[in-house]
């Protein structure tokens, strides 16, 4: 029986080795797999930091695609590039659009007034006209400095 116990205990000792080496090797077989695996990690998450950056920007450019009417400060820049010859072909087109405004309100009634506008209507158009006379003004006496 002796003979046998001890081949026992030499079974469990072998198993328990075997369990021991392969530990070891899975983790030798781990640590090469990660070491060669760390290059094409970093090389991946290059590629995916960059796709997203060119997907933010291909965001960024189709928003401003998107807006296509130019805010105030646009517009005056605009304005103040405009020589003198374009500044009366635009004063024109803006007393033409005033003319053709004064036309229409004038035809909308058989006597040539305007029923619909109160005192009121009328002197807050006529004010408003000023304050675009006006501010023409301003802007060509600041392009002729």
């Amino acid at each position: 029986m002796d003979q046998l116990s001890n081949e026992l205990k030499k079974m469990v000792k072998a198993g328990m080795g075997a369990v021991a080496t392969g530990m070891e090797m899975t983790q030798e077989a781990i640590d090469t797999f990660a070491k060669k695996g760390e290059p094409i990690y970093q090389q991946a998450k290059a590629v995916v930091t960059d796709a997203a950056d060119k997907v933010m920007q291909a965001v960024n450019d189709g928003i401003q695609c998107m807006n296509v009417k130019p805010g105030v400060e646009e517009i005056i820049g605009k304005v103040k590039e405009l020589t003198q010859d374009e500044w009366e072909q635009i004063r024109g087109a803006v007393d033409d659009f005033f003319a053709q405004a004064k036309e229409s309100a004038e035809s909308a009634t058989p006597d040539g007034a305007a029923d619909a506008e109160t005192p009121e209507q009328t002197e807050s158009a006529e004010e408003a006209k000023e304050a675009a006379e006006e501010e023409a003004q301003t802007t060509e006496d600041q392009l002729d400095e």
